[in-house]
């Protein structure tokens, strides 16, 4: 998925940073300014993609309108075990 794409390059590039003792040397890392705003352009996407997809959940299933992203989120991902939903 694009979110563990985006996740697996973060994490690869803060573990290069915090390789790097001191401010300074981690900001020699080639491309560093230019990848963080890379990650950042396409989690915005992310976000924004989920937001749609929850917003048209709430249009079709009237009785989620009054939850919020994470309930609905916990909903949706627990709809195999119903059991889970609280």
């Amino acid at each position: 998925s694009r979110f563990r794409n985006v996740d697996g390059e973060f994490v690869s590039l803060m573990r290069r940073v915090s390789s790097r003792p001191y401010a300074m040397e981690a900001l020699n890392i080639d491309n560093l300014q230019r990848t963080l705003d890379r990650l950042e352009s396409l989690m915005v996407a992310i976000q924004r993609a989920l937001g749609d997809y929850l917003a048209k959940q709430r249009s079709d299933f009237s009785r989620f309108y009054f939850l919020g992203d994470d309930d609905l989120l916990e909903i949706i991902g627990n709809a195999a075990e119903p059991g889970k939903i609280l």
